[in-house]
């Protein structure tokens, strides 16, 4: 008879869930902790990317292409502004003008030539990069020639020089040529001839001492001897005060508005002008031929006077966004 194997009857231990999975939940926890550190690295230089790549393109692409003044669409970017900072600021630094207010002048210059350029198109003025390159050369006094050129090689001398690019140097340059051409035009307007003014005067620091003289003129006491003795103005009182003829657009403000209206023999003052006060006396009033400096002066003035209309009939169409963001940008890229 076959035999039977025997059994106990007992149940078989099991091993518990648990036991059997720790190990495995333990890898996967592991595993994910990994991942999630690696994640979080990958995340973070990203970001340090990011903010670098960010950075470059701000102060290299960005920044420089924001626009800092619009003018009726002609647009001036921050790199042209920072261009030109460093040799206006040469050009300028016997002004006594700290660098805040050169930079703030420059700002007003680079508007003042958009201006300058709208009212010489509207003149019909030739500002074509040929008739720039033209004007160019003939401030070098050369021929305008091609490569290897004595035009070419003064050209590239002067850009180096002025640390500018070849796209400033031409723009500023074509603003010259704009306000050049249009002082040209005022000139042939004024004719050689105009009404000019020749005035007697004392020019003083000290108001009590003008008051004094002013009084004592109006008692009686003469013009040119008070003059020889006490102005200031080394040329006029050789000339017992006398000063030459002068437009009356070319006088002070000040003293301009004074004379307004008076008659020759009329004595005005002490009048304020700037640090000095002026006692004056209307000794002619006639045409005269204008000097080539007064020309000059005059057509100077008039333009002056031209852009400041131009710019309040399109004073809706100018931006200003020169900021001192910009400013400190504009200073590290200067030079």
């Amino acid at each position: 008879m076959a035999r039977r194997e025997r059994t106990t009857g007992l149940p078989r231990a099991r091993a518990r869930d648990g036991a059997a999975s720790a190990p495995s939940r333990t890898a996967a926890l592991e595993r994910n902790s990994r991942w999630i550190i690696l994640g979080g690295a990958f995340a973070f230089l990203l970001v340090i990317i990011g903010f670098f790549a960010y950075q470059i393109y701000d102060q290299q692409i960005g920044r420089p292409n924001t626009v800092v003044l619009n003018v009726d669409g002609a647009k001036v970017k921050l790199s042209y502004y920072a261009d030109r900072l460093f040799p206006f600021v040469q050009a300028n630094s016997g002004s006594g003008s700290g660098l805040a207010l050169l930079e703030e002048d420059l700002f007003a210059e680079l508007e003042r030539e958009e201006l300058a350029i709208i009212l010489a198109k509207e003149k019909g003025i030739d500002l074509s990069n040929n008739a720039v390159l033209a004007f160019i050369a003939e401030g070098f006094g050369v021929k305008l020639g091609a490569s290897g050129s004595s035009f070419d090689q003064l050209y590239r001398n002067q850009v180096r020089t002025l640390k500018v690019s070849d796209g400033t140097y031409r723009r500023m340059k074509r603003a010259e040529l704009a306000q050049a051409k249009l002082t040209d035009l005022l000139k042939v307007e004024l004719g050689d001839r105009g009404d000019q003014v020749t005035l007697r005067s004392i020019i003083l620091t000290d108001k009590a001492k003008a008051d004094e003289l002013f009084a004592k003129i109006v008692a009686g006491e003469n013009f040119g001897t008070l003059a020889q003795q006490e102005s200031l103005d080394l040329q006029s009182r050789q000339q017992d005060g006398l000063m030459l003829p002068e437009a009356l657009e070319l006088i002070p403000e000040a003293m301009r508005d004074a004379l307004q209206g008076k008659e020759v023999g009329a004595l005005v003052g002490p009048i304020a002008v700037q640090n000095a006060f002026w006692i004056a006396r209307i000794e002619r009033q006639e045409p005269a031929d204008y000097s080539e400096a007064q020309k000059t002066q005059l057509a100077g003035a008039r333009l002056t006077a031209a852009i400041d209309q131009k710019r309040v009939q399109i004073a809706t169409k100018i931006d200003r966004a020169l900021d001192n963001a910009a400013v400190t940008w504009a200073e590290a890229h200067a030079d």
